[in-house]
């Protein structure tokens, strides 16, 4: 009976709302159920009274209304709550629950006071607040803003997750925190869908007229390009020398076969002092499932394909694979695995893998250009080179190639001095040898030339140079799915908890989930 005269209280109050700009519900709600105002002619503004603690499905469907007030008692919300309703946005209590319900759904939102019913203005700082998702680049990044820094009077604070700290969770904690950053990363459509209620529009920026390579979403420049990036199977010219291999005959997997079981024959016999064939790491305890759930398995998603060719990646997002060439690429881990070592495998970290690599103890490794820096400072005494993921029975000559993260800025933060942080990078002698040397990476920029000469860049230069390079699509997978739920399916192949076939397998399973998504 009380429920029924709650309802009929809120038809009542519902009525005349076409004459009202703002409706407050009742302050005794606590409890707003399934399709409660679904249909219903709203006001524009619905302000939800604190105490409210669950929001039922499609409760404000098709009603119009272009602002929510969500407040901090909410413990749920239905996913579909505003289905039909298009332009909404939220005010929200820092930290809330309500806050990361719009950000798992993307609803653009501002904060409120709850206590005194106003609105908290947006802060306006001087400094800057950067989050950066490659560690191997934080000391350069920081000596080149401490240059700016002292040019601009703007004070720089960097803020990196990546290698064994995951980017994603670090950048919620910060976005969470008093004070979020100015500049933070993105690395494709789902971590821009995520953030994009946040991120300005760049359009006309002083430094995008230098490159080609921007994130474009929407019909607005939005992202930065970090760099132009790439990885192969980097390897040991002195070892493979010493066994014989010519790198240059590395592209096809029974190739691989012959140089890995050469190698081994000579550890066994005492011919070579390696710790393993292959230093490679899974580990899900250290958080290195980025290196096989994105950058291994993006192997099968574009290696031997013509670069943008996206057959594979909509093939996977409708829950499918290639299985002939998947049944090629699930072979090709389980080859680099029983060529590794289980403790690299399962303990180690992108540290102690660049150690076994650099010290000579390992013929091959498994890493990016990145990895430059602190490669050269382990001061190895070895020619390096990449060579070709060549999965395939076919021949493969290429490695990838990519932008692998791009730069945005916050629209709710020091938008001015973001702007000139990035045009600064371009354009201002220190930026530009920021990005053409210290920062061991390949320039995004046309006005940038790149005199970096560390191993692995060189390598990639020289592939990028003879336009034998492949795509990367691993960022357009849903968010999540790469290293959250692929990588501890390689964890188990690498522990011997799982075979080869049903790695591959439960991979499959894995990937027909993405079909009902």
């Amino acid at each position: 009976m009380k429920k029924k005269l709650l309802l009929l209280l809120l038809v009542i109050i519902l009525l005349p709302v076409h004459c009202f700009t703002e409706i407050c519900l009742p302050k005794a709600l606590i409890v707003i159920h399934h399709e409660a105002f679904a249909n219903a002619a709203m006001s524009d503004v619905v302000t939800i009274p604190n105490g409210v603690t669950l929001i039922d499905s499609r409760a404000f469907a098709n009603t119009g209304i272009h602002q929510i007030i969500l407040p901090p008692s909410l413990l749920y919300i239905a996913d579909d709550i505003l289905e039909g309703c298009t332009d909404v946005k939220a005010k929200v209590e820092k930290r809330s629950y309500a806050q990361k319900w719009c950000e798992d759904h993307q609803i653009a939102y501002s904060y409120y006071d709850f206590t005194n019913n106003v609105d908290i203005p947006i802060e306006q700082y001087d400094d800057l607040v950067i989050c950066q998702n490659n560690i191997s680049i934080t000391s350069a990044l920081i000596d080149y803003s401490a240059l700016f820094t002292k040019r601009t009077g703007i004070d720089v604070e960097i803020i990196s997750g990546g290698g064994s700290s995951d980017y994603n969770t670090v950048l919620r904690a910060e976005m969470q925190s008093d004070r979020e950053p100015d500049i933070f990363v993105i690395d494709g459509n789902e971590s821009y869908n995520l953030w994009k209620n946040r991120i300005l529009d760049m359009t006309g920026a002083d430094w995008t007229a230098y490159t080609d390579l921007a994130y474009k979403a929407d019909g607005k420049i939005v992202g930065f390009p970090v760099s132009v990036e790439g990885y192969g199977l980097a390897y040991n010219k002195d070892i493979l020398d010493a066994a014989g291999i010519d790198p240059s005959t590395l592209t096809n997997i029974d190739e691989y076969r012959y140089a890995f079981q050469k190698i081994s024959s000579m550890m066994e016999n005492g011919n070579l002092d390696l710790d393993m064939v292959v230093a490679m790491v899974t580990g899900t305890s250290t958080g290195m499932t980025w290196v096989t759930g994105l950058h291994n398995f993006n192997i099968y998603l574009t290696v031997g394909l013509p670069r943008n060719d996206k057959t594979m990646i909509d093939l996977l997002l409708n829950g499918q694979v290639d299985n002939d060439r998947f049944h090629s690429y699930c072979q090709y881990v389980d080859l680099l695995f029983q060529y590794s070592s289980i403790d690299m495998l399962i303990n180690g970290t992108q540290g102690s893998q660049l150690a076994t690599f650099a010290n000579g103890k390992a013929a091959f490794y498994h890493q990016g250009n990145w990895m430059d820096s602190s490669l050269l400072a382990l001061k190895p005494d070895f020619q390096i080179g990449y060579a070709p993921h060549a999965f395939l029975q076919d021949d493969t000559d290429g490695i990838v190639a990519l932008v692998p993260s791009w730069y945005v800025i916050n629209a709710n933060g020091n938008v001015n001095g973001a702007i000139q942080f990035l045009n600064d990078l371009v354009l201002s002698a220190d930026g530009q040898h920021y990005m053409g040397y210290e920062s061991g990476m390949i320039p995004a920029f046309s006005n940038i030339e790149s005199s970096y000469v560390g191993p692995l860049t060189s390598s990639l230069k020289r592939w990028v140079s003879m336009e034998k390079t492949y795509g990367y699509e691993a960022n357009n997978m849903p968010n999540g799915f790469g290293m959250g739920t692929l990588g501890p399916v390689y964890e188990l192949l690498a522990a011997g908890a799982i075979d080869a076939d049903t790695f591959e397998i439960m991979m499959k399973d894995v990937i027909a989930n993405l079909a009902s998504k």
